[in-house]
């Protein structure tokens, strides 16, 4: 039940739990943080006690913090999940910001107590899936290239080889209307009509497959 107790208690959660905890002055002194937050930065904590919590952040974040988080923090006492930036020793980092304000009796803010959640490796899955979006796009957009190349090859030969078949079946058809002029006995006559009209369904065949792969003007 001790062990259970260690681990358990507010004091062991505040100092070793997986966030950033931090409580400072609405001018960034900084009054308190527990022991990630001060190994972020590589810093003791009576090191970090001298430093101001705005100093921490770059440029943009400062300012940010300044036009969009303190009007925020002054209207509703709170704010979720904001992204800001940190400058650190060991190594810059973003981090999830969520903070609330507690105010005195003439309503302005004197202490801020806020937890932050550091954001490396969802920026580096992030990346990561954008980078598999990217790749993946571009290997559909090349295999489309392909087929696409390859359909416009296919059509060239369909039209091609539909227009040499179609020469020697021109001949035929031409053979047969010379035939039919010819009197002949009616045995022959049966099979001239019985070619022909195995001539023509073959052309309209090729007719069609003509129009089918023709390619789009």
């Amino acid at each position: 039940m001790d062990q259970f107790s260690r681990y358990t208690s507010p004091e062991f959660i505040f100092d070793e739990a997986p966030v950033g905890f931090i409580s400072f002055e609405p001018n960034g002194n900084i009054i308190k943080g527990n022991n990630i937050f001060h190994s972020w930065f590589g810093k003791t904590e009576e090191e970090l006690y001298k430093i101001n919590f705005f100093s921490l952040l770059t440029k943009g974040s400062a300012l940010y913090f300044q036009m969009v988080v303190n009007p925020l923090l002054n209207l509703r006492n709170y704010s979720n999940e904001i992204n800001l930036t940190f400058l650190s020793e060991i190594e810059n980092f973003d981090a999830l910001f969520n903070a609330r304000a507690y105010k005195d009796e003439q309503g302005k803010i004197f202490l801020i107590n806020a937890y932050l959640l550091k954001i490396i490796d969802r920026k580096k899955y992030e990346a990561e899936l954008l980078l598999a979006k990217r790749m993946a796009e571009e290997s559909l957009n090349s295999a489309k290239k392909i087929i696409d190349e390859n359909n416009e090859q296919f059509i060239k030969i369909a039209m091609n080889q539909s227009h040499m078949i179609r020469r020697p079946l021109a001949n035929m058809l031409g053979l047969l209307a010379i035939l039919k002029d010819l009197k002949m006995p009616d045995q022959g006559e049966n099979l001239i009509k019985l070619l022909e009209l195995s001539a023509e369904e073959l052309d309209t065949l090729i007719k069609e497959v003509v129009t089918q792969t023709r390619l789009p003007q």
